[in-house]
């Protein structure tokens, strides 16, 4: 089994998933559902940044399937010029960890657009966990077509620390569920607090 391959397989577990928050920041509340699907599994793993790859523009739900067959190597990637320009190893590496950084994440921040281009990721949250001594974020966004947010980027051990200049927000309550058995699971809760408390913004 390739790397890949393995975070193909580590990521279908969380295509039944849901994680559940509720956050709040000067004095306002924010729900947020958390899904994923196939498709953004294409950007996660860094295909989409392989400019000059057929891979960049084959259809996310086609890679994920490749790639959980095992059809998709690091050998295939690596011959891109833009393979070490945007760290697409640390995401091979480390990418099987994101259900373990989400069950474990307790810092979270409202985005804030980097304006020295440093960065250019549109978000709206960004989740932080480390994971002993591995640094993983997690760009939290919503597409105007789905009613959920999604994970838009998934970055690991970064040259500088990302929550530089971002907003921490409180974590009032975080739940994962099942999607298929309905089964849920509260993993964080501040205090007494209920969901039908939150403030929405």
């Amino acid at each position: 089994m390739n790397q890949i391959q393995r975070n193909a397989l580590a990521y279908r577990n969380l295509l039944t998933t849901e994680y559940y928050f509720c956050l709040a920041v000067n004095n306002k509340g924010y729900e947020v559902r958390l899904r994923f699907s196939k498709e953004d599994f294409h950007h996660l793993e860094g295909f989409g940044q392989l400019k000059d790859l057929a891979i960049h523009a084959i259809d996310g739900q086609r890679t994920y399937e490749m790639a959980l067959l095992g059809k998709i190597t690091e050998d295939n990637l690596k011959c891109s010029d833009y393979y070490e320009l945007n760290s697409i190893q640390n995401k091979i590496d480390y990418l099987y960890l994101l259900e373990t950084a989400l069950d474990h994440n307790d810092m979270v921040f409202k985005y804030i657009k980097d304006k020295s281009g440093k960065i250019r990721i549109e978000a709206k949250f960004l989740l932080f966990t480390d994971l002993n001594g591995d640094k993983i974020y997690v760009y939290i966004d919503k597409a105007e077509d789905r009613s959920d947010f999604f994970c838009r980027s998934f970055i690991a051990n970064p040259a500088f620390d990302r929550t530089n200049n971002q907003k921490r927000m409180t974590v009032l309550w975080k739940e994962k569920r099942n999607l298929i058995t309905g089964k849920h699971l509260l993993q964080y809760r501040f205090k007494e607090f209920s969901p039908e408390q939150l403030n929405k913004e």
